[in-house]
């Protein structure tokens, strides 16, 4: 059986002041890559992991982190796993082993979402999903477990450097691709979402 994948994800970051105690959002800005990725059957994807680079924002720290993933056509999605690394090193695993067939879906992860990923998902946002049982293993140059359940683990850090989206077919017999060869150039393919406290704003 052959198995296609598309994804497209992107990295969004919205600049806030903390007001009040409040996260006040002001203004935003989208890191995004543009380059494929292609599922190798049971195997790390090429690239792996997939990477987007956040400079410029000294003196800032991260309040939530939201993440996109677009456009996912699969056969059996729950053979795929994705880990987001920040560039602090903090990991969180977003989805593993959850779905089935899936075309055009997008999904949301966010730690305020409703619901958990469960049976075959349709678009919306959710919490960050693993499903218990066995944990599938992430090859280097990924981090060895433990990973962070929650997309708080990135709360306080500092949202510069590299962010790495890290995919991994879990299971043989098919292989795929990530963001979809009929995407239009520069179509982003993997992301994040990153509300940012300021201390002092307009530093």
């Amino acid at each position: 059986m052959h198995r296609t994948s598309s994804q497209v994800a992107r990295l969004l970051l919205i600049i806030g002041a903390l007001i009040a105690g409040t996260l006040a959002p002001v203004s935003g800005a989208t890191y995004s890559s543009s380059a494929a990725i292609t599922i190798t059957d049971a195997s790390a994807a090429t690239p792996y992991p997939a990477q987007i680079t956040v400079g410029g924002l000294d003196g800032q720290k991260i309040a939530k982190v939201r993440v996109t993933l677009n456009n996912i056509s699969h056969d059996n999605l729950a053979d795929v796993d994705v880990l987001l690394v920040g560039p602090g090193g903090q990991s969180v695993v977003v989805l593993s082993d959850f779905g089935g067939a899936v075309s055009g879906l997008s999904l949301a992860f966010d730690d305020d979402a409703l619901a958990t990923l469960s049976g075959s998902p349709i678009s919306g946002s959710y919490k960050p999903t693993e499903a218990g049982g066995f944990l599938d293993p992430f090859p280097a140059p990924a981090p060895a477990r433990p990973y962070g359940s929650t997309l708080s683990a990135f709360t306080d850090t500092d949202p510069n450097g590299v962010w790495s989206l890290y995919v991994v077919d879990a299971v043989g017999g098919a292989t795929g691709s990530i963001a979809s060869p009929a995407a239009p150039p520069g179509f982003p393919v993997a992301g994040v979402c990153v509300l940012r406290r300021v201390a002092a704003w307009g530093r």
